[in-house]
């Protein structure tokens, strides 16, 4: 007969000559039911388990984590995300149409255009040498994550450069880009 280990309660009571047969009967089927148990096998119903809300409740928090209210369901989430099956995809398109339209600003000079990626996690503002030879330039910045313009101070310097201040914020590296058009 092999050893067995047990983590819960079996309760008895105390035999007689003439029930001692229902007794062991009922011993044996207490260790089926703990070998059961142990196993993950037979049947036990919810209200039998005292932890079970809170080890489900538990289990939900690790999935819901600290979402805010209006996130914390999976139709609340697909919801936030348009919807939309192929969200990766689309947003992948996306980020290939904003290159394309980021293109487009930085040929829309013709040939007298420089540009430049700004931005270093120290300065807030930057000299731009563009050696257009001409203060008649239009300055246009861009955030490259999104090509979204922004619109920091610009200073014609000299002919051959341009300042673009962005007052107390300081751009992380390579943030912006400085589109400089010559006329």
């Amino acid at each position: 007969m092999a050893d067995h280990e047990f983590f819960g309660t079996v309760s008895a009571q105390e035999a007689t000559a003439s029930d001692h047969l229902t007794i062991k009967s009922q011993v044996d089927a207490l260790i089926a039911e703990a070998k059961a148990r142990a196993n993950h096998t037979g049947t036990q119903t919810v209200a039998t388990i005292s932890d079970f809300t809170t080890a489900v409740d538990a289990r939900v928090q690790l999935i819901v984590d600290a979402a805010p209210a209006a996130l914390d369901t999976l139709n609340e989430l697909a919801a936030a995300l348009g919807d939309d099956p192929n969200f990766a995809a689309t947003v992948t398109t996306e980020l290939g149409s904003l290159d394309t339209r980021i293109d487009a600003l930085e040929s829309a000079g013709g040939t007298s255009v420089y540009k430049t990626n700004i931005g270093d996690g120290v300065l807030s503002s930057y000299t731009v040498t563009h050696n257009l030879g001409t203060l008649d330039v239009d300055v246009i910045v861009v955030r490259v994550s999104d090509g979204q313009r922004v619109w920091p101070v610009d200073k014609r310097a000299s002919t051959n450069t341009v300042t673009v201040d962005f007052g107390s914020a300081v751009p992380t590296t390579n943030q912006y880009r400085v589109i400089v058009t010559g006329h």
